[in-house]
């Protein structure tokens, strides 16, 4: 069976919608790094600095992404948009790196650990 392909029709969409989507999706992506990073970070008390870090990074993304949708041309809607991703990137960056404090965090307990098993206090 062949499947049914939509028939095109005119849309009263702006031709920088994809742009828009771009950084609306980048946006979504970093909020989303961002609250992980921080949940994580406050579970762990570690990696709160790079947490931080994202959260900013996602609020730039959120205002680049805002702009993007009310920017008036196509070239400053990709402006805007490569703003976006630029700062989703590095929201996921700094989630990144939130975990891999909190896992430095961990190994040092775990040695921590290790070391006091091995020389027990008198």
């Amino acid at each position: 069976m062949t499947p049914l392909a939509a028939v095109p029709t005119a849309s009263s969409k702006p031709a920088i919608e994809p742009g828009i989507a771009a950084a609306r999706r980048a946006s979504e992506r970093a909020s989303h790094a961002a609250a992980v990073a921080s949940a994580w970070a406050e579970r762990a008390g570690a990696g709160q600095a790079e947490a931080s870090e994202a959260a900013r990074a996602a609020q730039c993304a959120r205002l680049a992404a805002d702009s993007a949708a009310r920017a008036t041309n196509a070239e400053a809607a990709r402006a805007f948009a490569a703003t976006a991703l630029a700062a989703a990137e590095r929201a996921l960056e700094a989630d990144r790196r939130t975990s891999a404090a909190i896992a430095a965090r961990l190994w040092a307990a775990e040695d921590m650990r290790l070391q006091e098993s091995f020389h027990p206090a008198a």
